[in-house]
C-alpha cells in the first residue's frame, strides 16, 4: 500500500493535522517533513522545527524559502 514508511506517516499526518494547528518537527533534517507540515497547518498554524545540527536548520530554512513558505520557528540548541 505504501512504498516507504515516510509515505505512511505523511498519510496519517494529513488525516490528523489541520489548518490552524501547532505542530513540532523534532528533527527537521533537510526540511521535507517541515515543509509538508507547513502546508497542512496553513497560514493560521505554526510549525516549530528543531534540530541539533546547524546545517539541518540552514537546509530547512532554504527549502522553505525556495518553496515560498513562511519560515517557521526553527531552532538549534546551543551545544557546548
Amino acid at each position: 500500500m505504501f512504498s516507504k514508511a515516510t509515505s505512511m506517516v505523511h498519510h496519517w499526518l494529513s488525516a490528523h493535522v489541520a489548518d490552524g494547528d501547532l505542530v513540532v518537527d523534532a528533527t527537521c533534517g533537510n526540511g521535507h517533513d517541515t515543509l509538508m507540515l507547513a502546508h497542512l497547518v496553513g497560514s493560521g498554524g505554526h510549525v516549530i522545527s528543531v534540530d541539533i545540527q546547524e546545517s539541518a536548520i540552514s537546509n530547512t530554512g532554504q527549502r522553505l524559502k525556495e518553496e515560498g513558505v513562511a519560515e517557521p520557528g526553527i531552532f538549534a540548541p546551543h551545544v557546548a
